[in-house]
């Protein structure tokens, strides 16, 4: 048969010896390893003409990974689908990673199928087939614990187990992680003989899918252990579905993230999640509507909610039974409408761009530890009274954890109510602005706030000739260090109780545009004696500063900024301003967008 060298395609059920002599194969579909002479591994060597599919068994016959380079698979860049296979009931088997690895085919492999490999890890190479389009994992790996796959951009298909499979294909397993799979549309697990679902990974705890974009299906939820403990799908924008509950499968879930996966439609039930859930994140999902079922009141270690950027979600379950809730992020989610605040849990809490969100904070009791409340451009915000000990009524128990309580661009927010002040004693910033329909401010709201660091305020109802609430702003002149104070067209000064703010740092004079506000900041701004940092921005009519005298009383300002406000900016330009002689001992003076720091004269 040596004497055939001219042979260009056998067909055989049993490998013959020395197939090694016939050096014009072009196709052997099977090659069986032996231990004897003519039925080794490096019988394959000389076959540098093989292409299309080739069948590789008995590879526990192959002694080490010398032994297999001899094959020379690296060189066939014709075979464009291997099949390598070990006898699942051979005996000692402690070099199939170097066996494998000596196995390495020519990069232009397009399906790699590995049967029986019973190694710890794959080899390094299995990552650098760029042009792999259909891997197969069957049978056992008992001793691998971690699977990640990377960059293998041409891997289309990923089939694992068959389904003569009654035992777990991966024991040990405890990671998956497939990332960066440009092509990659679907990894199938077959089902089981018995037409049952078959528990493909019974050990693991870490499951990831990462930026695999043409990911149309994964296995059902079903196939995955009991043990699973991080569940996390990135960036996969093709898959619409995650199939499969939970109820029974994932006890021990603790992390769920879902994120910028643009079709994903459905997501598991809320009703079903684990217990000892910890962490939920849906992100980016601009095609969910709903979350289906309601959080459990079991859910005793669910502490970290975020949603965010799902625009087409129409509400959220429940939080009501959701009694360890510490923080809470809601952002993008512009059709969310009711959000109901009304646990003693929460610490922080932040719901921003949800433009038709209602958002109602029972108060204070249902937020008695709650050190961070942020709503920023939601349609409403209201604290509700209907309990009790309401907010018009009695001596109630103060919130004397609040830290920061920012509340902007609430469209119809009408008034801040009377005796909220009383549950601020511990507030350092407060934030209440472009609000313009909030016309009401009570007159003592400021009293008592003695730790209140930063204040953020103005941006109200057109219809407002005086700024609401600052009767009591004085109160503030030990504590307040930064104040950002936003006008309207309707006001014609800055309100003169600030110029009790000796405490005061940083002052910025925002949108004060209307026709009628006065031409030059008033002279009492000299009285801020502390001021470091002054801003003034979007005044259109303002024209000078205070008087020279007033300005150098301003002895620690070292910064004059002045943004978009023509002519006051044009009268401030070093030389030719008529109000340049007033700041220039400043050192650092920006005009619009530049600035000019250090000692301008």
């Amino acid at each position: 048969m040596e004497y055939l060298v001219c042979l260009r395609h056998i067909d055989f059920s049993q490998t013959p010896a020395h197939v090694g002599c016939l050096t014009g194969l072009r196709s052997l579909p099977l090659f069986e390893v032996g231990q004897d002479k003519g039925h080794k591994i490096e019988e394959l060597g000389c076959l540098k003409e093989l292409g299309g599919r080739l069948r590789i068994v008995n590879l526990e016959h192959v002694r080490d990974g010398e032994e297999a380079k001899g094959a020379n698979l690296s060189g066939k860049s014709k075979i464009n689908s291997l099949v390598l296979v070990w006898n699942p009931s051979s005996g000692s088997r402690i070099n199939e990673k170097d066996v494998l690895e000596g196995l390495q085919p020519h990069p232009n492999i397009r399906s790699l199928e590995i049967e029986n490999y019973k190694g710890d890890e794959f080899p390094p190479w299995l990552l650098e087939l760029n042009n792999l389009v259909v891997l197969k994992l069957n049978e056992h790996f008992p001793h691998l614990e971690t699977l990640e796959l990377k960059e293998l951009n041409s891997l289309s298909y990923i089939v694992s187990g068959c389904r003569t499979m009654a035992a777990a294909l991966c024991p040990a397993l405890k990671r998956v992680s497939l990332k960066h799979m440009n092509n990659l549309v679907e990894w199938k697990v077959p089902e089981a003989a018995d037409g049952g679902m078959e528990v493909a990974f019974p050990c693991l705890e870490d499951l990831e899918f990462n930026k695999c974009p043409k990911l149309k299906s994964i296995p059902s939820m079903r196939h995955f252990s009991s043990k699973l403990v991080r569940l996390t799908i990135r960036d996969c924008d093709a898959l619409s579905h995650i199939s499969g509950g939970v109820e029974v499968l994932f006890p021990l879930l603790e992390e769920l993230c879902v994120e910028r996966c643009r079709e994903l439609k459905s997501i598991p039930s809320m009703t079903h999640l684990s217990s000892k859930l910890f962490r939920l994140t849906i992100r980016g999902c601009d095609a969910l509507s709903d979350i289906s079922g309601e959080f459990q009141a079991s859910m005793t270690s669910f502490k970290h909610l975020t949603i965010e950027c799902c625009s087409n979600l129409a509400s959220i379950p429940s939080l009501q039974n959701c009694t360890a809730l510490k923080v809470l992020s809601i952002y993008k989610c512009s059709k969310v409408v009711p959000i109901i605040l009304e646990l003693h849990s929460l610490r922080s809490v932040s719901i921003r761009s949800c433009e038709e969100a209602c958002v109602r904070i029972r108060w204070p009791l249902s937020c008695a530890n709650l050190e961070d409340l942020k709503i920023e451009h939601c349609r409403e915000l209201i604290f509700d009274d209907e309990a009790d000990d309401d907010l018009h009524g009695g001596e109630l128990l103060p919130s004397s954890c609040l830290q920061s309580l920012v509340i902007m661009r609430c469209e119809y927010l009408k008034s801040v109510p009377d005796g909220l002040e009383r549950r601020l004693h511990s507030l350092v910033r407060l934030d209440i602005s472009g609000c313009p329909n909030l016309s009401y401010i009570p007159e003592d709201f400021f009293r008592g706030l003695n730790h209140l660091e930063v204040l953020h305020i103005g941006g109200f109802s057109e219809e407002l000739e005086a700024f609401p609430g600052m009767n009591s702003i004085h109160h503030l002149r030990g504590s307040l260090k930064e104040l950002k104070i936003i006008g309207w067209k309707k006001l014609k000064s800055l309100p003169d109780k600030l110029q009790h703010l000796i405490s005061l740092t940083k002052l910025k004079i925002y949108g004060f545009n209307g026709e009628e506000f006065a031409e030059a900041l008033p002279h009492w701004l000299a009285n801020l004696s502390s001021l470091q940092e002054l801003t003034i921005s979007e005044c259109q009519n303002l024209k000078y500063l205070p008087s020279s005298a007033s300005m150098q009383r301003l002895s620690k300002l070292t910064l004059l900024d002045i943004r978009s406000c023509p002519h006051l900016g044009g009268n401030c330009l070093k030389g030719s301003g008529s109000e340049w002689s007033k700041i220039s001992h400043i050192p650092s003076i920006s005009i619009g967008l530049e600035r000019n720091s250090s000692n301008i004269k």
